[in-house]
């Protein structure tokens, strides 16, 4: 569980080792497919290769439970400058949330690792 700066509960379903594999996971798919300088990629073979690896990533998102992946999804767009508090985004993050969750999520993996670690500090979360 997460507790902000007053130790009050923050993320109830989220866990800070959760958080850091899908980091780390991410980190390691744009680390292995660096994004070209045009921001696409033309070669088959490349893409293919690019969705088996992001498959790891895809499986880490899709194995949170429903109240885990929504505050994810909430902590990710505070990292974004989310207009509003967490509160704001998880209740957003649950009003909108679709079957296409855990492919919104994992698409932003090339910014995924700053979003999270902007929303941890944003919203002075500390693991216990």
């Amino acid at each position: 569980m997460f507790t902000n700066e007053n130790g009050s509960p923050m993320l109830k379903s989220l866990t800070i080792e959760q958080v850091h594999k899908i980091i780390t996971d991410a980190e390691g798919l744009n680390a292995k497919h660096p994004p070209s300088p045009l921001g696409i990629s033309g070669m088959t073979a490349t893409v293919v290769a690019y969705a088996t690896d992001r498959r790891k990533l895809k499986q880490e998102i899709a194995g949170l439970s429903d109240d885990a992946r929504m505050e994810l999804m909430a902590l990710m767009w505070i990292g974004r400058d989310f207009e509003g508090d967490y509160d704001a985004a998880l209740a957003h993050a649950r009003k909108s949330s679709d079957e296409g969750d855990v492919d919104y999520i994992t698409d932003k993996s090339p910014a995924l690792p700053m979003y999270l670690r902007d929303g941890l500090k944003k919203v002075g979360v500390t693991p216990v």
